[in-house]
């Protein structure tokens, strides 16, 4: 109980009122910074993830112009018949 009364006794006190107000004040403004940092470190890590994934998708799209469109490798025609057996 002595522990209780000594923690009464400095809340009473102005200065350790103070004190125990900044410690909670710096103790949120510590894990506000922090969730900050790793908030913005996901939009980064999203920002880069997008990026290779446009990357990704423009090769595709280049490839598919030089060698042409063919569904499933199959010329024109054959990919014409093979979509209408489907039917």
């Amino acid at each position: 109980m002595a522990g209780i009364s000594s923690l009464r006794a400095l809340v009473r006190d102005r200065r350790a009122g103070i004190s125990v107000a900044t410690a909670f004040a710096m103790t949120i403004l510590v894990g506000a910074a922090a969730l900050a940092v790793d908030v913005g470190s996901l939009y980064l890590d999203r920002r880069k993830l997008q990026g290779i994934a446009d990357a990704a998708a423009m090769a595709a799209a280049g490839r598919r112009a030089r060698n042409g469109w063919r569904p499933n490798g199959l010329s024109p025609p054959t990919a014409i018949a093979a979509s209408a057996s489907h039917r």
